[in-house]
């Protein structure tokens, strides 16, 4: 099965880790072929700052060079983690699926945050274009979820969005085996076979 969705972690010097997810439209080779073209710009753009909003624009700048058709475009979402300051600092390319740090609380609660930001995918619509870049303060215990739109529009027999509200419910309830309740949650939640890619990266703060 070949699929548009992607993520991967790097790490770019002793206090910087980068961490991306990334959903190319459509499926099948086209789509592989897409996110072989990320995986390998973004290893090498990452290496090259630690500005999210910089390696972004870098990774558009890639992707205009190779001329392809105009319905040929991706989101991604982009992160560098300080393992020395504790913060997260991350872009985002159009990406709707905004990833969601959680936070342990004293009485065993838990709040999510989401790292909201916005910015234009990556398309040939736009020749020109800068990303912005915000930072959140992150301790140990903290977890960091990223995921693709596959999760939040997945459909029941009913034609409802399975949505973020219940994923942040699946979050909070999930004590242990988060990645395999939200699987088993939307395997419940669906109506017959999966009509879109969908992945789901969980960073654990140590």
């Amino acid at each position: 099965m070949l699929s548009g969705d992607i993520f991967d972690i790097q790490k770019i010097d002793e206090d910087h880790i980068g961490v991306y997810i990334s959903d190319v439209v459509g499926h099948g080779v086209t789509a592989s072929i897409m996110t072989m073209f990320i995986r390998q710009t973004m290893e090498r753009v990452m290496k090259e700052t630690t500005s999210t909003s910089e390696t972004i624009s870098k990774l558009h700048k890639s992707f205009l060079d190779l001329k392809l058709g105009d319905e040929n475009y991706f989101t991604i979402f982009y992160a560098v983690i300080n393992v020395k300051e504790k913060t997260i600092t991350y872009s985002n390319g159009g990406h709707n699926s905004i990833p969601i740090v959680v936070k342990e609380l004293d009485d065993k609660e838990k709040d999510v945050i989401f790292l909201e930001s916005s910015g234009y995918p990556i398309t040939y619509l736009f020749e020109s274009v800068s990303y912005e870049e915000h930072q959140l303060d992150i301790l140990k215990g903290d977890k960091i979820i990223f995921f693709t739109d596959g999760i939040i529009e997945c459909k029941n027999m009913h034609g409802e969005l399975f949505g973020t509200d219940r994923l942040v419910e699946v979050i909070k309830e999930s004590n242990e085996n988060l990645l395999e309740n939200i699987d088993n949650k939307l395997e419940e939640f669906r109506y017959e076979g999966v009509e879109d890619d969908f992945a789901v990266l969980k960073l654990d703060i140590l």
